[in-house]
């Protein structure tokens, strides 16, 4: 694994605690990337060991007098006595100083892409914490003797001696509505994953979780539109120039999907790195093909353009790899071109690659932002009104239901009313099929039983009412922040970059990006109803016309098209399918109608379940060993 590793607390006298910080830093994927190893042992006397292991300039561990420390990734110090220490001793020497100088407070002088680790074994007191995005991941659990085992791989954690793991039947349960599992769970009972911008303190037996940061959402008055976009350009080129430095001097690439992010991080990138290469994925099957938007991007900054041509081969050549390199179940389909993309960077000499991943969530990108000004007019109508006039009224009109089938516009807007009449955020999931269809129908009743239904929702309306003072619209990014990018997206590119062998940053979630973006107002997030229309705006000297006007795309792989065909991809995917009906979570003839229709090429109503259902199976038989569903 990439990342931290090791505990407070006994190791239970299982073996010395060297050992036990390597078995922890090698649970999981091993991938073949150039790597360094730190690991910082201690006997039962200092209670405690810390590891990391990664690339040698994102990797940093130190020891002094009962305090270790690791840290993963890039520090940014705000103090400048310890950006010196930093400087001179490295991250993790100045992570003790700041523990002893400021405790849990540290977070008001660091930020950065990083996660950190540290054991005070003279106060009996542990901290783990993510970097403001959740571009690292940190997982940990309680240990039986009042400590704390913590990595950043879920499996790293299963794998201290004083840790029984178990599947846990609500994540597989989660997944199945997320396709991804959301924090705070993770697949395994009893390990928990921090969220973006959160810490986990380990003082007298207790662990406590906090936030530390939130992105600073306001919506300033009398703001100067042409002032702002001059900040957005700046804010941006120097967040990229951070991510080109601390590559150092080694080669630096960028993904380029021919979408606004990943054009604009290159466009960048060829001013600080003049002739880099930038890396696209094309599609035989045109809706999924950017090729064209990429191309003109490449053209329009010079950058050297390589491109590669995904195949059904490549696919179902990758899926045992990324199964392997992710430490939970994860659905996320794109995460195959991301890591063909990766590989043939790989192969031209890259070994750091820039990624345009959240540029929709910071500046008001997504179709879900635009569509839920939709419902402004419901709720205009005062709501007595609503509630006892006009919506019974439709329901008697459109007695067939909200769902479009009933007769002409009486249906229409009884679908139009309910959906309305759902607030935030439980309406971003209408069309989930774990919403709309009755779950007894689709689940064994056994696997049902005891589990909570309502923690799904109760996932997303936490991370929405994070941010109580935001606009509607910025607590859709707040939500999106989490399970769309730390918990789905960013975890994707993480994780298809590691089993490269690449490194991967990600200038659009910079720090001081974030918290710029979080100042624009919302009405000018989306200017004249249009998404990223002050994006586009302020961008429209800088990126070319083709890409600034191009349909809104996604970064998707045509799984069902290409499983309509004979061939490996399919022959996994049925082969996936007959695994996981023996299991017992989804009825038995359920999962015997999507294998058929799958086996025929013909189109299912649950066909957009089979990649889910093919990565959970895969990653459920190859961690069998590891443990058990409970």
């Amino acid at each position: 694994m990439t990342g931290i590793a090791g505990w407070a607390g006994s190791a239970g006298g299982a073996a010395p605690a060297e050992r036990i910080v390597d078995v922890m830093l090698n649970a999981g994927h091993r991938h073949t990337g150039a790597v360094r190893r730190q690991a910082i042992g201690a006997d039962a006397k200092t209670g405690g060991a810390v590891g990391v292991q990664g690339w040698p300039a994102v990797v940093d561990a130190a020891g002094d007098d009962g305090v270790i420390a690791a840290v993963h990734g890039h520090v940014r110090w705000r103090d400048p006595a310890l950006r010196a220490l930093a400087a001179d001793s490295g991250s993790a020497a100045a992570l003790i100083l700041a523990w002893r100088t400021h405790g849990v407070r540290l977070f008001d002088v660091l930020g950065g892409p990083a996660s950190l680790a540290l054991v005070d074994s003279g106060k009996r007191e542990a901290l783990v914490a993510v970097d403001r995005a959740g571009i690292h991941q940190m997982c940990y659990a309680p240990t039986r003797d009042g400590g704390m085992a913590f990595a950043a791989d879920s499996r790293a954690v299963c794998a201290h001696p004083l840790i029984e793991a178990s599947i846990s039947r609500q994540a597989i349960f989660n997944y199945l509505y997320f396709y991804v599992s959301p924090a705070p769970r993770t697949i395994f009972e009893g390990v928990r994953k921090l969220f973006a911008g959160q810490y986990a303190h380990l003082r007298n037996g207790e662990i406590a979780e906090a936030f530390y940061w939130q992105p600073p959402y306001e919506e300033p008055a009398g703001v100067d539109p042409a002032a702002l976009a001059g900040e957005v350009i700046a804010t941006l080129d120097a967040g990229v120039g951070r991510a080109v430095t601390d590559a150092g001097d080694a080669p630096v690439g960028a993904f380029l999907s021919g979408g606004l992010d990943s054009t604009t991080v290159s466009g960048l990138l060829a001013r600080h790195r003049p002739g880099a290469k930038c890396f696209t994925i094309a599609f035989p099957e045109e809706k999924y093909n950017e090729l064209p938007w990429a191309e003109a991007g490449a053209r329009h900054f010079g950058v050297e353009h390589v491109t590669h041509v995904l195949t059904p081969a490549d696919a179902a050549d990758a899926i045992a790899g990324l199964v392997a390199a992710h430490d939970e179940p994860h659905g996320n389909s794109s995460s195959v071109p991301a890591f063909v993309c990766a590989r043939v960077a790989r192969d031209h000499g890259i070994s750091h690659l820039l990624a345009g991943d959240g540029g929709d969530e910071i500046f008001a990108g997504n179709e879900r932002y635009v569509e839920q000004r939709r419902y402004d007019a419901w709720h205009r109508l005062p709501a007595p009104l609503r509630r006892a006039l006009v919506l019974p009224a439709l329901r008697l009109a459109a007695p067939g239901g909200g769902d479009g089938t009933g007769a002409g516009f009486a249906a229409r807007a009884r679908a139009y009313a309910e959906r309305a009449a759902t607030p935030l955020p439980d309406r971003l999931q209408i069309y989930n099929l774990l919403e709309t269809a009755d779950l007894a129908a689709l689940f064994d009743g056994d696997f049902l039983d005891g589990l909570d239904r309502e923690e799904p929702r109760r996932l997303q309306r936490q991370s929405y009412a994070r941010v109580p003072q935001a606009s509607e619209l910025k607590r859709m990014h707040q939500l999106d922040l989490q399970i769309t990018l730390a918990d789905n997206d960013l975890r994707k590119v993480n994780r298809a970059c590691e089993l490269a062998g690449v490194q991967v940053a990600y200038p659009m979630l910079d720090d001081d990006v974030v918290s710029m973006a979080a100042r624009i107002p919302s009405a000018l997030l989306l200017r004249d109803g249009r998404l990223r229309g002050f994006f586009k705006d302020a961008m429209a000297s800088f990126l070319p016309e083709t890409v600034l006007t191009k349909a809104k795309h996604g970064f998707g792989m045509p799984f069902s098209e290409w499983t309509r065909q004979p061939g490996a991809l399919r022959d996994m995917a049925i082969a996936a399918l007959d695994g996981f009906g023996r299991r017992g979570i989804l009825r038995r003839d359920l999962v015997t109608e999507i294998r058929r229709a799958l086996a025929d090429g013909a189109d299912s109503r649950f066909g957009g379940m089979v990649w889910d259902i093919m990565m959970l199976e895969t990653w459920l038989a190859r961690h069998e060993t590891v443990a058990s569903i409970r």
